[in-house]
């Protein structure tokens, strides 16, 4: 019977990267357990060796013991050589061994150290009276060979006693270590009875045993995995890199799993799961996210425990770990030093092993440390990347670039940005590293070499200029080689060419490093270059990028001298205001984002600034513990409102302006009479500051935001506390409620918003996002978006609904304090650390995002346009609205996954197959079923109508292809050659061919009249998922789990060019309407838009938290649609380059370039 935890949840059945214990069931390990025991009942002294995360330390401790205990062996406590000794002359392995035996004694039993020293392994044993079927177990005994490496002679001691102590025959000897070390012990085993030769080795599981260890423990609990999400982690957790005879590194799957990785993944899935559940699904899959993802966590939780344990800093920790990928993306490999290791403590590089993280490996006498795996490579790099941009500043990141790339100095800091950096380091000049100091070196010589050179220039040219003889000596110069001018001038022409194609590629490198932080600066440099030209592939993709998060203008900043805490619109949207730690309060023109008027008055820091609703006053609340009521007109000071203790950190007007509300650091929020400015009533119970406080649109409630983690709501009109919010783990620093008052929305220390409902009080869903404290939200108007500011410099627009993260507006260089809307929510404005303000545009064509409340296997666009379809894994359809978005129907009929859907041609029926074996055809008008097709012996995985909708084609996972009879149902002719699941076809354009693709890694042309395969295309190092014609028939794509997409000639089957890019799965391709674009969905979260031509990527939507498992586009090819296994799908407006220009020159802020700049990248004068 399974025991329930106190929330109604069994307990977590996985123990993630810890050995299993006794009492802990092992599954997938019944053979292994089985075999060893009889190996070592039989043989007496076994050698146990696996390679490294094979789970060696679990099969001994939760079923090897146990089955060892059950025929009344006496098994003793598990022993490891690597204890330090009380004193140097004992010997460590004897009295590593001795002491774990004893240990295991009441303590009262217990020798003492020195009587244990004076004892051999044989004398104790007999002391004890250890002598019948007694089983010693060593484990980890690798580490005998990893200790005190020159003295030999104390180890050889150990094993003389250990063998002498073996020849006693009832005793038993199971000892474990890793594979790679066996060579190392060979000098040492002739004096062991056997001389360790019976050995067992220990395997990573196969995908059978995986399978059982994966479900077998969900079982247990009541709990199944569903086919797909066993199919899927599987899938995944087998990639292994490898290095093709060109050169390419790609991920092809192995044959065995590690047992690790497993439990981490199957720990973090179980954690997720809702109270109550049965069953494990994609919808689940989803929410965890991937393996990826469950393996970043761990790397940074393991780091951060490294960094505790061995007081290092976690910085040193990462970039150490970074130091074993090589640049080819393999593992490498560092040589242990005597107290540290290539810049890190040894102290922590132990608690990493101990983590499963990093291995250490002797040869030759020296011990080499490697990670223990290659499937960690990809989550240690883009977790570090992410923690750089969380905690590292520009200059920061720009160095470990540089360091990284060779100290190429085209990646050396110049103009504003090397100013920006040298202001940076004058207040932090004591976190950089060396390297970052001899960066910050490299750029000011730069600078000064070509502040020299203009010098040298400017002497040439007044020379020049000024002598006559000079002139004369030019013109006699040029008549002499005038003559050879024309085979110069194309020389000349030529070496031109080079260095402005040097330069520009220049430009992208640097617009690249300055996206995350100078966005606005992106767009200056990428829109500086010559429409004329060519810019290379990643232009478009910066300009997506840049256009998203750069700022309509940046706020004059001369005007505040310090962080700016608070800022807010005019109702009409005009105007703005703005408080700051410099005392002052600033109203700016919005349209040209100039000053009009500064407010003084408060003696310190003012943290937080309301208009009133008709715009005429506006309240500031400050450190000097008292509010103010300003003429916004005129800038005065009409009333101070005195009374709280401590500072004042937020305040805000009733609705209809008559009274305000203050929070404060005396815990406590008051209200007030806005005419008088007289304290009404105190509003007491929170046991933390009080950072937040909003009016509920009524004006009846108002909510709070405090240090003591909670939310509190309020009765205005009495003062009393009507409910508690609580949830947070952290300091609330932001409240806000929803236009009609049923919601609010909270930020916090914790990293998270988290929405509520205002009646119960209940936690509707967390949005997570922010890499550091959210510190201010706010709801757009309708209440389904907000806005959200936090300690991470950025700002980010969420769908509440779905809790998706819609957009990401970067640019401030320190944290965002405080984010207003304008009343229209067109617009949006932050206040920051950085002493700025920016606007920012919110209009710009966000995604759709279409709530499934299932993960989404497929979607289809109708050939009209008008609605969408989606296929879902709770075995129905859902019907869609493209015009509206709004939800029409449900196709109900399967009893499992539907994998595919597909419109006919002319759209009044649409085609359904399902993991139920079936495939069904209905009616899109009514919903109604019209038939079923029977024939498969497997889950039906995809179907398509031919051109003419009068027959369908079907794949499943019977590795065959159908052929069928829509008017009927009847199966016409079935496509065998496959040796794997089908899991895509696609009719060609004039229905006479058909391609396939299969999990055998291949896509296989047919025939479609015969059943004939006409061409197999090999190509993919991975199963192929996904396949598509182009819509002239000549071309096909294909996506695969080997993380490319591939363009085909379909008449040759040749492989025209690889796509790369997806960093996981690719599950779904598609061809633009006219063919000149595709998209892509992958497992890594991300779709992808492709130019066919060339190959390049022109947009990446980064709109999904979890599998893209499939894509489409609108039949205009003006739309990408998604469905997810986030439990939506998605529809995102394409933006050509073209088209993107313009509307960046009249909507974004375009900061002015240097001359520096426009002199390293070469580019024209400045209009």
């Amino acid at each position: 019977m399974t025991t329930m935890t106190s929330s109604g949840q069994a307990p977590n059945p996985y123990v993630g990267p810890r050995a299993f214990v006794q009492g802990e069931t092992l599954y997938g390990r019944d053979s292994e357990v089985r075999k060893l025991f009889n190996l070592l009942v039989a043989e007496r002294i076994v050698l146990l060796c696996a390679p490294s995360g094979a789970g060696k330390t679990s099969l001994i401790q939760a079923a090897l013991i146990p089955k060892l205990s059950e025929r009344d062996f006496q098994v003793l406590p598990i022993i490891r050589v690597n204890a330090e000794p009380p004193r140097t002359e004992f010997n460590r392995y004897i009295f590593s061994t001795l002491q774990a035996l004893e240990e295991s004694r009441p303590v009262e039993e217990q020798l003492a150290p020195d009587a244990l020293a004076g004892l051999s392994i044989d004398d104790y044993l007999t002391q004890r009276g250890l002598d019948e079927s007694v089983v010693l177990i060593f484990d980890q005994f690798e580490e005998l060979l990893t200790t005190d490496l020159a003295n030999r002679e104390v180890k050889r001691e150990f094993f003389a006693q250990l063998g002498t102590a073996l020849r006693q025959r009832g005793r038993w000897a199971l000892i474990a270590m890793r594979e790679d070390y066996l060579a190392a012990l060979q000098p040492y085993v002739r004096p062991l009875p056997t001389q360790l030769g019976t050995i067992f080795r220990l395997d990573l599981l196969e995908v059978a045993a995986a399978q059982e260890a994966m479900q077998r423990p969900a079982q247990q609990a009541g709990v199944q995995f569903d086919d797909d999400v066993v199919e899927r982690l599987i899938s995944d957790l087998r990639q292994v890199r490898v290095q093709r005879l060109d050169g390419v590194v790609e991920s092809q799957p192995g044959p065995y799993i590690e047992p690790v990785q497993l439990q981490v993944v199957c720990r973090r899935l179980w954690s997720w799961l809702e109270v109550g559940a049965t069953a494990i699904t994609m919808n689940d899959l989803g929410m965890v996210e991937d393996v990826d993802h469950a393996l970043r966590q761990y790397y940074a939780e393991a780091v951060l425990d490294a960094a505790i344990a061995s007081d290092v800093p976690e910085r040193v920790i990462r970039e150490w770990c970074e130091r074993l990928i090589s640049e080819q993306s393999f593992r490498g490999q560092v040589a242990q030093g005597s107290q540290s290791t290539d810049g890190l403590a040894n102290s922590a590089i132990h608690a990493l092993i101990n983590a499963h993280l990093v291995r250490a490996a002797p040869r030759r006498g020296i011990t080499w440390f490697e990670l223990v795996h290659d499937r960690l490579i990809t989550p240690i790099q883009s977790n570090n990347a992410a923690w750089r941009e969380a905690n590292l500043s520009p200059l920061q990141q720009q160095a470990h670039l540089w360091e990284r790339q060779g100290r190429s100095e085209g990646l050396l800091l110049r103009g504003d940005a090397l100013r920006q950096a040298e202001a940076w380091v004058e207040a932090n000049a004591g976190l950089l590293t060396a390297s970052e100091r001899d960066f910050l070196t490299a750029c000011q010589k730069l600078r000064k070499a070509a502040e020299e050179k203009r010098r040298r220039n400017q002497q040439v040219r007044w020379l020049a200029g000024g002598t006559t003889v000079g002139l004369l000596l030019v013109l006699i110069l040029a008549a002499i080689a005038f003559s050879l001018y024309g085979q110069m001038r194309s020389h000349l022409a030529l070496a031109e060419a080079a260095q402005v194609a040097t330069a520009r590629q220049l430009l992208l490198v640097d617009a690249q490093q300055i996206l995350n932080h100078e966005p606005s600066r992106t767009l200056a440099l990428l829109l500086a270059v010559p429409q004329t030209e060519h810019i290379e592939y990643q232009a478009p993709l910066l300009l997506h990028q840049a256009a998203q998060g750069a700022a309509i203008r940046t706020f004059n900043d001369r005007d505040h001298t310090s962080t700016v805490w608070s800022v807010a619109f005019s109702p009409d949207g005009t105007t703005a205001l703005s408080a700051s730690d410099d005392q002052a309060l600033c109203l700016w023109d919005v349209a040209t984002g100039e000053s009009i008027r500064t407010f003084s008055g408060h003696t310190a820091a003012v943290y937080s600034v309301a208009f009133s609703p008709d715009g005429a006053t506006a309240l500031s609340a400050s450190s000097d513990q008292t509010l103010r009521l300003w003429d916004v007109v005129t800038g005065e000071s009409l009333h101070t409102f005195s009374g709280h203790t401590a500072a004042v950190y937020s305040v805000t007007f009733s609705p209809d302006g008559t009274m305000a509300l203050s929070g404060s650091g005396d815990q406590t929020l008051r209200l007030w009479d806005v005419a008088t400015g007289t304290s009404i009533r105190t509003f007491s119970g929170h046991s933390g500051i009080v950072w937040s406080v909003a009016f509920s649109p009524d004006g009846t409630m108002a909510l709070s935001g405090s240090g003591d983690q909670t939310l509190r709501l309020w009765d205005i009109a009495t003062g009393e506390n009507i409910r508690t919010f609580s949830g947070h783990t952290g300091t609330v620093w932001s409240v806000a409620f929803s236009s009609d008052g049923s919601t609010a929305l909270s930020g916090s220390e914790d990293r998270t918003l988290r929405l509520w409902k205002v009646a119960t009080g209940a936690r509707i869903r967390t949005l997570s996002g922010h890499t550091d404290a959210v510190l201010s939200v706010g709801f757009m108007a309708g209440g389904d978006f907000a806005l959200s500011g936090s300690r991470d410099g950025s700002l980010k627009l969420w769908d509440v609904v779905t809790a998706q993260a819609l957009a990401t507006y970067k640019g401030h260089t320190d944290t965002v304090l405080s984010v207003a809307l304008s009343a229209d929510g067109g617009r949006a404005l932050s206040g920051s650390a950085d002493h700025t303000l920016r606007l920012w545009d919110v209009t710009r064509p966000r995604p759709i995002i279409f709530s499934n409340q299932n993960a989404a296997f497929a979607v289809a666009y109708s050939p009209d346009g008008a609605t969408l379809l989606a296929g879902l894994a709770n075995a129905t359809l859902h019907l869609w609205d493209a015009t509206t978005h709004s939800y029409i129907r449900a196709f109900r009929g399967h009893s499992g996954a539907v994998h595919s859907v597909v419109f006919s041609p002319d759209g009044t029926m649409a085609l359904s197959g399902s993991r139920d074996q079936t495939l069904r055809l209905w009616n899109v008008a009514t919903g109604e079923h019209i038939r079923t097709f029977h024939g498969h012996s497997d889950a039906v995985n995809v179907v398509a109508f031919s051109p003419d909708g009068r027959t369908a084609l079907s794949g499943s996972g019977d590795q065959t292809l159908r052929l069928w009879d829509v008017a009927t149902g009847e199966s016409l002719r079935t496509f065998n050659g496959h040796t794997s699941w089908v899991r895509s076809v696609a009719f060609s354009p004039d229905g006479r061919t058909a391609l396939s693709a299969s999990g055998d890694q291949t896509v296989r042309l047919w025939d479609v009249a015969t059943g004939e395969n006409i061409h197999t295309f090999h190509g993919h190092s991975g199963a192929v998922y996904s396949v598509a014609f182009s819509p002239d028939g000549s071309m096909a794509l294909s996506g695969s789990g080997d993380q490319t997409v591939r363009l085909w000639d379909v008449a040759t089957g040749e492989n025209i060019r690889t796509l790369r890019g997806h960093t996981a799965t690719v599950w779904s391709v598609a061809f633009s309407p006219d063919g000149t674009m595709a998209l892509s969905g992958s497992s890594d979260h991300t779709v992808w838009l492709w130019d066919v031509a060339t190959g390049h990527p022109i947009q990446i939507f980064l709109v999904h938290t979890g599998a893209v498992n499939a894509v489409a586009f609108s039949p205009d090819g003006e739309y990408a649609l998604s469905g997810s296994g986030d439990l939506t799908m998605c529809l995102s407006r394409i933006d050509l380059a073209t088209d993107l220009l313009d509307w960046i020159r009249q909507n974004r802020y375009l900061p002015r370039l240097t001359e520096e700049e426009r002199e390293r990248y070469m580019l024209p004068a400045a209009p």
